[in-house]
């Protein structure tokens, strides 16, 4: 896209991403991948409702239990969900763009909304 802006008539100035659960994980991914390799400027993200953690370790994961919620997505389906996500990765090789919770360096990213529910899975990941 940024390479036929002119043709496509796109202000790449104002070049934006937004995503909700997996997608607001690509949002996020986008943004570090974007910033480490120098471009495309991303002027700003929304991440909605972001799956960005793999590990399923915070309290919302397990509070939002098949058992406790059966009709939302629930910590089974995130756990199957990431697994077909990232095959045989080793926990420890989980790289930032899969799981952008992992980053060590959020300096430099586009302003940001991001929001999510209380009862979210992804509410205490999303607030850390």
């Amino acid at each position: 896209m940024v390479a036929r802006a002119e043709e496509l008539c796109i202000d790449t100035s104002k070049v934006a991403v937004a995503g909700t659960s997996a997608g607001g994980g690509l949002t996020a991914a986008l943004t570090l991948m974007a910033r480490y390799r120098g471009g495309p400027e991303i002027a700003f993200q929304m991440p909605l409702c972001p799956m960005i953690d793999d590990r399923n370790i915070t309290p919302s994961s397990y509070e939002i239990s098949k058992e406790n919620f059966p009709k939302l997505w629930n910590r089974e389906q995130n756990q199957l969900a990431w697994s077909m996500y990232l095959g045989n990765i080793a926990s420890e090789e989980v790289p930032s763009y899969a799981a952008p919770i992992r980053a060590r360096n959020f300096t430099g990213l586009p302003p940001a909304y991001i929001c999510v529910g209380e009862l979210d899975l992804f509410r205490d990941e999303t607030i850390e």
